[in-house]
């Protein structure tokens, strides 16, 4: 959650493909998975925002979720 005045700047979506740009780099990594609960739309814009693709929808204890998922490209190194 993001306080008010932080919100609709980008930042959630540039910390993401920052995660993102991380886990490209890590050896072995091949996807990054995420979740978010149905009703959150701004986690499920970002995450679309940053190429992920929706994978699925479960229940859980908390309430419905997304799950979403993004292949990445295979490693140089």
């Amino acid at each position: 959650s993001m306080l008010p005045s932080f919100r609709e700047q980008g930042l959630a979506t540039e910390a993401v493909l920052g995660l993102l740009s991380w886990a490209e780099a890590q050896p072995g990594v091949s996807k990054v998975t995420a979740s978010t609960l149905t009703h959150i739309y701004a986690a499920r814009r970002v995450l679309e925002k940053a190429g992920f693709s929706l994978v699925g929808e479960r229940e859980t204890g908390e309430g419905r979720v997304r799950d979403f998922a993004l292949d990445l490209p295979a490693s140089a190194g």
